[in-house]
């Protein structure tokens, strides 16, 4: 299998947080473990990134439909249970 071909067979979530919105420190870094802790047991070849940025946005590529709908229903869960992984203030 060339370079290519493992490129296409990799899946990617980005989420975006707006850098505006004031979160304590190591929040990126929290939820990108959470979301990492969730997701890639089912999707171990999901490429998570979680970074700040212009507006709050969820990116996922190289999926299915299904796939992608089921990745955006444990990101939400996850970012709506935020005692479970976000750092004290």
């Amino acid at each position: 299998m060339d370079i290519q071909q493992q490129e296409r067979q990799i899946m990617i979530l980005r989420i975006i947080i707006d850098k505006k919105q004031k979160l304590p420190n190591g929040t990126t870094e929290a939820l990108q473990k959470e979301a990492a802790r969730r997701l890639l047991t089912r999707w171990p070849e999901l490429a998570i990134d979680v970074i700040r940025g212009q507006r709050n946005d969820v990116e996922v590529k190289r999926t299915t439909a299904e796939e992608r709908d089921a990745i955006l229903e444990v990101v939400q869960e996850v970012w709506e249970d935020p005692d479970s992984w976000m750092p004290a203030t």
